[in-house]
């Protein structure tokens, strides 16, 4: 019966120390220089990791995140839309997903749809304590989105909203995102 725990346990050590370093490297591919090479990695990492739904999902959102800087919003979009549904059920990254297609449908200027999904994000984040994104991030988006519409007043409340969430946490303690 002990050995039984302690394998269950070693396999558990080896999970997530794998996870760990995929994760590290996700991260890594997506602020790569070579965005069509971290594109093709991280493509191969999601056709591969049969029925690992974690990597699936940020590989989803780091290759959304890529196609958004590279104006493939369309492309971006789907991948994001893959992570949402995986998201769903892994709480701490859906705060994230919401934020990334907000800032997809923003560049795309459909600012009432991106305001949808800030506004999405920041319920995210105080819905779930496990949730990686900090609610600050989305109100700033908000207030962006805000401004750019001249609602000026609005867009102070939402700043000032995020203010008093930074200051809730700090930096360090949501980073790493994945």
């Amino acid at each position: 019966m002990l050995l039984g725990i302690c394998s269950h346990a070693q396999q558990a050590i080896t999970d997530s120390l794998r996870l760990a370093k995929q994760q590290q490297l996700i991260k890594q591919l997506e602020v790569a220089v070579n965005k069509d090479s971290a594109i093709a990695v991280l493509q191969h990492m999601q056709a591969t990791a049969n029925a690992d739904k974690e990597t699936v999902m940020v590989t989803s959102i780091a290759l959304g995140n890529i196609y958004t800087h590279k104006g493939r919003l369309d492309i971006a979009l789907i991948e994001l839309e893959k992570a949402l549904v995986l998201a769903r059920h892994k709480t701490r990254h859906l705060s994230l997903v919401y934020n990334n297609m907000g800032n997809a449908y923003n560049y795309l200027s459909n600012q009432d749809v991106a305001a949808q999904f800030y506004h999405k994000s920041v319920v995210a984040t105080q819905q779930y304590a496990d949730s990686k994104f900090p609610a600050s991030y989305a109100y700033n988006n908000l207030a962006t989105i805000l401004s750019q519409q001249k609602q000026y007043d609005k867009a102070l409340a939402y700043i000032e909203k995020g203010i008093a969430e930074a200051r809730k946490k700090t930096i360090s303690s949501f980073w790493p995102l994945y």
